[in-house]
């Protein structure tokens, strides 16, 4: 029997159901809360069905008449219960939920059952230069010496090269050249500071503006863009950037790639 402590594992229940117990039509999304469960549905949407629905999917755990989900107890504990409230939707032309494709490690706190995806644009980057990406998952990979080795490699080979450090957690290349370049101008965590508050949807002006400054962050043909400044942790991390429906979810990318001030400077 599938055990449910909180929200997160009731969360967890529906969004993996099975193709044949999915709910039914109408039934948009559920969000979550630690206290409150609630599902949302079209105007049209039969509401005894989706009870049961649940019933089906929650079991004696699941109480109709009482509008709440069981939750596990300990002894002589109190009950403990979720409370499960079906809203439906004024809307009778309710859209589908749009489940941007974006990178994240968290789960989020609702499960869209009749959603779309949206499409990422088709921005021709025919042309432009490449974008190579070092990572591990195991610190003392060698992930730190094949990158500066790589970038070296296109240096000498009469390439520009622009060296982005984005390991906040161990910023190898940073540390490397702090003796060289003791006081940068620039770092990445400041452009993520910038293109957060970027009206910009590609954040052209936080782009433009840290380009300017990378003309004094040249080491040996390579121009680097260290993690900070001070090789403290950053207040804002890539991945925040994302949630907003504005940008893109692979929004460093595109923009490393087509903005001309980095090309003008880098490549």
């Amino acid at each position: 029997m599938q055990e449910y402590y909180t929200y997160l594992d009731v969360l967890d229940r529906l969004r993996d159901l099975e193709p044949e117990k999915r709910p039914p039509a109408g039934t948009v999304r559920a969000d979550a809360t630690p206290t409150r469960l609630a599902i949302t549905i079209s105007a049209n949407t039969n509401l005894q069905q989706v009870m049961a629905w649940l019933k089906e999917t929650f079991g004696p755990r699941y109480s109709q008449e009482g509008g709440f989900l069981s939750l596990e107890t300990a002894g002589e504990e109190q009950a403990r219960r979720l409370a499960i409230d079906i809203v439906r939707s004024d809307d009778e032309n309710d859209a589908p939920v749009k489940v941007r494709l974006r990178p994240t490690l968290s789960k989020s706190r609702f499960v869209a059952f009749e959603n779309t995806y949206e499409p990422l644009p088709k921005d021709s980057l025919a042309g432009l230069p490449p974008v190579m990406t070092f990572h591990s998952f195991k610190g003392g990979m060698g992930r730190t010496t094949l990158a500066l080795a790589f970038a070296d490699s296109l240096s000498r080979g009469n390439h520009k090269v622009l060296f982005v450090d984005g390991d906040f957690e161990a910023p190898g290349i940073s540390s490397m050249l702090r003796h060289i370049m003791p006081a940068p101008r620039v770092s990445f965590a400041d452009l993520l500071a910038l293109a957060h508050a970027d009206p910009d949807p590609l954040a052209k002006h936080s782009i433009q503006l840290v380009a300017e400054r990378l003309v004094d962050q040249e080491v040996e043909g390579i121009v680097v863009l260290p993690c900070t400044r001070d090789l403290s942790l950053p207040h804002i991390t890539p991945e925040a950037l994302t949630f907003s429906p504005a940008r893109s979810p692979f929004l460093w990318v595109t923009s490393l790639r087509s903005w001309p001030s980095w090309s003008a400077l880098t490549w």
